[in-house]
């Protein structure tokens, strides 16, 4: 029997370990800009007394051009605030805008004819669509799933002693291991990456290379919560995973050389 060199991996340890982790992922609402026109009429005839015209029960800034104009007489007998500051006021209107409008108030600072007026604001925000998001209409991809690790740090020499007795030399390996998970609502796509590092003891001597391989995968969608312009989707997830160690090489074994099997001949007749 003659003698062939063919190029195989050897490797030099082969382990497996589970990683259970709680992962979160944001996933924002489309949204567009929306504009509302709001006017209104106001008669002061109170002096000192500060008039709420307007105010906003968004949480989120709203700009936009706020304008007041009076049927007769002038401004200088009112006041203007705007979100509580007094605006400078003169004539017999006034337009001003503002990249954040909360609030609308005028005050009549001295004894007058009943003051008529009227103020329009036309106004800028985000409104939000939100999509049937529970736990039921989302789907995890398992075969989505990917997985990559490297190492971080230079390989430590460490003595082990076996339950017999023998003193053994193993290599504290540093891994940084990295993924990411596809969620599926709606027919859009969210992609949760997460990474974590690992300290293993293996077989890892100089020239050797670790590879890591994803053996199983699971995955559910635990908690879905709505906030003012997103969800946030809690999911746990647990990894399988694979290391090995190996180094590629050259090894001699005896073999002879054969033909390959003709296709088409059926099994039981040989």
């Amino acid at each position: 029997m003659a003698e062939y060199c063919i190029n195989v991996e050897k490797v030099y340890d082969w382990i497996t370990f589970d990683w259970h982790k709680q992962l979160c992922a944001i996933v924002p609402c489309p949204s567009h800009i929306v504009t509302d026109d709001v006017c209104g009429n106001f008669l002061l005839s109170n002096v000192n007394e500060k008039v709420k015209l307007w105010e906003s029960t968004l949480d989120d800034p709203i700009s936009g051009t706020i304008s007041l104009n009076l049927e007769y007489g002038d401004l200088s007998y009112l006041s203007v605030f705007i979100n509580g500051k007094e605006v400078e006021t003169e004539g017999m209107q006034l337009s001003q805008t503002s990249r954040n409008i909360r609030m609308l108030e005028v005050r009549l600072n001295r004894p007058s004819l009943p003051i008529r007026g009227k103020y329009c604001l036309i106004l800028h925000y985000n409104f939000f669509h939100f999509p049937n998001m529970n736990k039921e209409v989302i789907e995890v991809e398992d075969k989505a799933v990917k997985l990559t690790c490297k190492e971080i740090a230079s390989r430590k020499c460490k003595e082990i002693r076996l339950p017999d007795g023998r003193l053994i030399i193993l290599q504290e390996v540093f891994l940084l291991i990295e993924g990411a998970i596809k969620l599926i609502y709606e027919g859009k796509a969210c992609v949760v990456p997460f990474k974590f590092t690992r300290t293993l003891l293996l077989c890892a001597p100089a020239g050797t290379k670790v590879v890591c391989d994803l053996i199983s995968f699971h995955s559910q969608v635990t908690h879905v919560r709505r906030s003012k312009d997103c969800y946030r989707i809690d999911l746990e997830v647990d990894l399988c995973i694979e290391v090995k160690v190996v180094y590629k090489t050259t090894v001699k074994v005896p073999a002879n050389q054969c033909l390959p099997r003709i296709a088409g001949v059926d099994i039981e007749e040989q």
